[in-house]
């Protein structure tokens, strides 16, 4: 899989360095690169550059000794007619100041700034600028601070941005307002602590890819107010979340509050018209009253109904706020009812009702149950309203927040699922026991998870007459089936951090049957062979005979690859991974090279489109095998010579050390 790296941009180094005065120039494969030695080296040295360097679509710029980019430095740049890509991370700047000039590059649609930068100018990129900027960059620079001015990027062509690991990141007032065009923002691992300004993100409608950092312990003020937002995957390591967080968020459709989160504070969710899920992992999590506004908690009426009714859905309430796509359900585990539940709905149908504070209103001593036995009341008041009130008949204390819900369901133990294996920055295999859409696969594993289908076998013979096998996952899907095999590349930042795990919330989880994993097996046949990727349920079982399991563990000495498993029994087997295995053995080497798709690319067209491509096939690494199909060492004769007496297997051909 392509990623793009923070920092430098990957430019072959070819050919030639010249020395132009002060100003170095090194050519590359697609551009140049420009060394100043002292200040106003681009400036006074560009006219001295030849025409092919001047027409170059990809320049880096660094700065040596003292020299910084100046004014007049920057706004040279606007004379690199074809420029498409600019790298600074490796140059300084005489003021950040002059970082506005950048936007006078009107070809230009890449940029990494200067991880020396600090402080990006108000109206550093605007709509109405002749640079129509599609892709920023801020590399890792984490013992210094970044902020973003006031509307610093208000831009609508803007799509993407990277942050790098910084010391703390401050995102200004209105600084992507009415961004149209941004679909994604991206915090690498690394920076603790992240402060949004009000309406920082007002108006990007289109922003639906939002990556937070494992690390990360508070969720500022007005974080992602008035985004677009759908799904949002919280750190593990997350304590609080503060007002406004996720205020006018109104394409939420629903959000896991992890176990570590200690507070949520008032206001926090407001009018998100669209949430219909609120997963709370922890049994403890206190949260403010008003962190959900009244339309997404309570103001639901059902109108025909019997006490003691089953089986009601969701579906059946009428919403009092037109805008309210629809009914907002808080789901938690049994041992926090009695801190999350409101005191009205646990008495309700009981013969306490009359005894207690609401029993001076027996017209709402009226309720209803859901499939899962979930009490539900068939109307609203204001029991279910605390902010403003007093008094024993309104929700009060550290969870008055939960109280504020009418529609509750304590089953959540029974629709969650935890993974702590699928957490890094690599692709594993993936076959689960159930359905998984779009949103709960970017709220588990990160909204940039990408989830692919085994689409082919790829047949090479070498001159030696040796077969190389290429196993292709290139089918991308948005959403997952039940018992079906998966290659699953999270989408989560999760660096040194320990314990980082991730829950899928609101499954509905199947029976695990042999049967249904043979129903979404995937087959494929080439060259006689049948190549089949299969899931597996089983603890106990192990590899089978002629069969191909992917290694995504963290020891170095093997990489992350396709291994081939020889022997007739051993070898292990993981519950909920899948193996290829084959219908007979196909003669080729004992290591794949895979490819996977990636709608990641580091291939850009003159407009800033990308193109869609697989990764390049991993380096072969030859394999050293006992006679049981264990893996022992890896490298060449030589390596096997050096080995103890015995049988061993490499590259599909047997030696045997005397």
């Amino acid at each position: 899989m392509v990623k793009k790296l923070l920092g430098t941009l990957l430019c072959l180094i070819a050919h030639c360095t010249i020395t132009n005065a002060a100003l170095t120039v090194s050519s590359t494969t697609n551009g140049i690169t420009l060394t100043l030695n002292a200040t106003g080296d681009l400036a006074t040295g560009f006219s001295g550059l030849n025409q092919t360097q001047k027409n170059a679509t990809t320049l880096i710029i660094k700065t040596a000794g003292g020299a910084t980019m100046n004014q007049s430095d920057i706004e040279t740049l606007k004379q690199f007619s074809h420029l498409h890509t600019l790298d600074l991370t490796d140059a300084r700047v005489t003021s950040d100041h002059d970082l506005q000039k950048l936007r006078e590059v009107s070809t230009m649609k890449r940029l990494t700034f200067p991880k020396t930068s600090t402080q990006i100018p108000t109206d550093c990129f605007q709509s109405h600028s002749a640079c129509k900027i599609e892709e920023i960059t801020f590399p890792d620079n984490p013992n210094a601070p970044l902020t973003l001015s006031q509307q610093a990027l208000r831009t609508t062509s803007l799509k993407k941005i990277t942050f790098g690991s910084r010391q703390s990141i401050t995102i200004g007032n209105m600084c992507f307002l009415d961004d149209t065009g941004l679909t994604m923002v991206d915090f690498r691992y690394g920076t603790k602590t992240i402060k949004f300004a009000d309406m920082a993100f007002k108006g990007t409608t289109n922003l639906r890819k939002i990556i937070l950092p494992e690390g990360l312990t508070e969720i500022s003020e007005y974080a992602f107010a008035h985004s677009g937002i759908r799904a949002i995957r919280l750190p593990s390591t997350l304590k609080t979340i503060k007002t406004k967080a996720f205020a006018y968020a109104t394409e939420l459709r629903s959000i896991t509050i992890p176990e570590g989160v200690t507070q949520i504070e008032h206001a926090t969710f407001e009018n998100n018209y669209n949430l219909g899920h609120v997963y709370v992992l922890g049994t403890e999590t206190k949260c403010a009253e008003g962190a959900f506004t009244d339309n997404d908690t309570y103001r639901f009426r059902l109108y025909n109904y019997t006490n003691g009714q089953k089986d009601v859905k969701v579906s059946d309430y009428t919403r009092e706020d037109s805008n309210m796509k629809t009914c907002t359900v808080l789901h938690f585990k049994k041992e926090a009812y009695d801190n999350y539940v409101n005191e009205y709905v646990k008495v309700i149908g009981t013969d306490k009702y009359n005894s207690s504070p609401y029993g001076s209103h027996p017209e709402l001593n009226h309720w209803v149950f859901d499939s899962k036995g979930n009490k539900w009341p068939v109307d609203h008041s204001s029991y279910f309203e605390g902010e403003g009130r007093t008094g024993n008949d309104c929700p009060q204390g550290d969870y008055a927040g939960w109280k504020d819900f009418m529609l509750t369901d304590n089953t959540l133990s029974e629709q969650m699922w935890i993974d702590p294996e699928r957490v890094g920055d690599k692709w594993y295999t993936m076959c689960l026991p159930f359905d998984m859409t779009e949103e709960q696969l970017q709220s588990a594993y990160g909204a940039d998870v990408e989830v692919v289908e085994f689409s082919a076998v790829a047949l090479t013979t070498e001159t030696n007459g040796k077969k190389r096998i290429t196993l292709e996952f290139k089918t991308p899907v948005t959403s997952t089936k039940a018992h079906h095999p998966y290659f699953i590349h999270p989408g989560i930042h999760a660096g040194k951090e320990k314990g980082v795990k991730t829950t899928i919330a609101g499954i509905t989880k199947q029976p695990e049957e042999p049967s249904k994993l043979e129903e979404q097996k995937v087959s494929i046949t080439t060259d006689g062979v049948t190549y089949t990727f299969k899931g597996n349920y089983d603890k106990n079982k192990g590899l089978e005979q002629y069969s191909y399991y992917y290694y995504s563990g963290e020891d170095t000495k093997w990489p992350n690859a396709f291994y081939k498993w020889v022997a007739a029994s051993g070898g292990t087997w993981n519950p909920y991974t899948a193996c290829v295995l084959l219908s007979k053995d196909n003669g080729a080497y004992a290591r794949l090279a895979p490819e996977f798709y990636s709608a990641s690319s580091d291939s850009h067209t003159t407009t800033g489109i990308s193109s869609i491509m697989p990764s390049k096939p991993m380096a072969e690494i030859d394999i050293i095998y006992n006679i049981n199909g264990q893996i022992v060492s890896r490298g060449d004769i030589e390596t096997l010579q050096s080995l103890p007496q015995g049988i061993y297997i490499l590259n599909g051909k047997k030696y045997i050390m005397r």
